[in-house]
């Protein structure tokens, strides 16, 4: 499950041998755990369906669901905050749209 969360934001994990030590985002010290910041983000997308992609060398996060799409632009390198935005407005989309 981590994998797969990590591959939607674009980012490889590195495993620490320590078992009380969380995966690691590759290239830095930041721990990766959907269940944290990204948890609502992450919970919208795979109970949706959200399929989440990056284009352009990573400078767009792209979110799509059915007819709904979204695109946002990757500002200061914070692919995860780019990726969270597009997948909570297509989920507002579908929201909107299962309502009317």
């Amino acid at each position: 499950m981590l994998e797969n969360a990590a591959k939607s934001i674009g980012e490889k994990l590195v495993w620490s041998s320590d078992e009380d030590i969380a995966p690691r985002i590759a290239s830095s010290n930041e721990t990766f755990n959907p269940q944290a910041d990204d948890a609502m983000a992450f919970r919208l997308q795979v109970g949706n369906n959200i399929r989440l992609d990056f284009m352009d060398n990573g400078q767009f996060a792209t979110a799509k669901l059915g007819d709904i799409y979204e695109l946002e632009k990757v500002e200061n390198h914070d692919k995860r905050a780019a990726g969270r935005a597009a997948i909570v407005k297509v989920a507002a989309e579908r929201g909107k749209s299962i309502i009317d």
